[in-house]
């Protein structure tokens, strides 16, 4: 690696190591966060979104919102992978009305009714860890915000697997060894054999994973 190139991701790092201090500052869940999470979780269901631009990769996005004073909201969201790996991601935050508004703007968002987004995310959870796979560690929390929904009311189905099989779709944050233990995972609970299971990965003679990023190289132009 060159000095220039050296200097350069050095330079990104610490940059990027500014922000993040920055962004836990600015979204740590503070103590009137913490308050108006508790009291607007018993409000009514303000709003209920999915996104499923990536359904044809297994990738939906749910987010749910209750109203906490006159300018709070309270967001659970959910990326959910109904391929292979459940809830990879979610939280459960306040903002302000207009901080809301900008994170729908940014995604193709469709309405959805609560108890049928609830069925989904239930039923993901449920598939996923029959082929060994828990949902993100935040997901406990995060759910809360769909308690006074009932999920039985849902009669959505949607199909886990592609082709009736787990498929596992490396990421460009999924390093080698999380590749490796996943498709590990993958052959202890489904199967050793080809048939049982299928996933894509980085064409690693093309593509270097790089260490310091935590990401595939060239994979942020994807």
């Amino acid at each position: 690696m060159s000095s220039d190139r050296r200097q350069e991701k050095q330079a990104r790092r610490k940059s990027k190591s500014k922000s993040k201090q920055k962004q836990a500052r600015q979204s740590g869940t503070s103590g009137a966060e913490a308050m108006h999470i508790r009291e607007g979780i018993k409000n009514s269901i303000a709003e209920c979104l999915i996104d499923n631009s990536n359904a044809n990769q297994g990738m939906r996005i749910i987010m749910i919102t209750k109203m906490s004073g006159l300018n709070i909201v309270i967001i659970g969201s959910f990326i959910i992978d109904t391929y292979c790996l459940g809830i990879k991601d979610c939280f459960l935050k306040a903002g302000t009305v207009e901080q809301y508004k900008n994170q729908r703007e940014i995604r193709p968002f469709e309405k959805i009714k609560p108890e049928d987004a609830k069925k989904i995310i239930h039923d993901t959870v449920e598939w996923s860890r029959s082929i060994g796979f828990e949902p993100h560690k935040d997901f406990k929390k995060a759910f809360k915000i769909f308690a006074d929904i009932d999920e039985n009311d849902s009669k959505i189905k949607i199909e886990f697997g592609r082709e009736g099989k787990p498929f596992y779709i490396a990421g460009p944050f999924d390093s080698p060894a999380k590749c490796k233990k996943i498709i590990s995972t993958l052959k202890k609970n489904c199967g050793r054999e080809s048939e049982d299971f299928n996933f894509m990965m980085p064409n690693a003679e093309h593509m270097n994973f790089d260490e310091e990023e935590g990401r595939w190289e060239g994979s942020e132009n994807l």
